[in-house]
């Protein structure tokens, strides 16, 4: 990743890439990809996490349901490509 007349210019296995804007959506990874493009890092650290995937209910419609977390913040699940994602908080 490099920064030349004003875009930035990403050098990928697809080819190469140009824009004047480049987003570092990389969540808790985004230190490594700033590290690419020369940029310092914040301090970001990636985390464990255990979560889990079960199946929906059968015959009951779980697209629109919310996230759901309880006061403690203990667990949330949530719909997720057609079955529950779930995770301990």
């Amino acid at each position: 990743i490099e920064r030349h007349k004003g875009r930035w210019i990403l050098q990928t296995s697809q080819g190469l890439f140009a824009a004047p804007i480049l987003v570092n959506a990389a969540g808790a990874w985004a230190d490594r990809i700033a590290g690419l493009a020369g940029v310092a890092p914040i301090g970001l650290v990636p985390k464990r996490r255990t979560a889990f995937h079960v199946a929906a209910p059968d015959g009951v419609a779980i697209a629109g349901w919310p996230l759901v977390n309880d006061v403690g913040e203990e667990f949330y699940f949530k719909p997720d490509a057609g079955r529950i994602f779930v995770s301990p908080a």
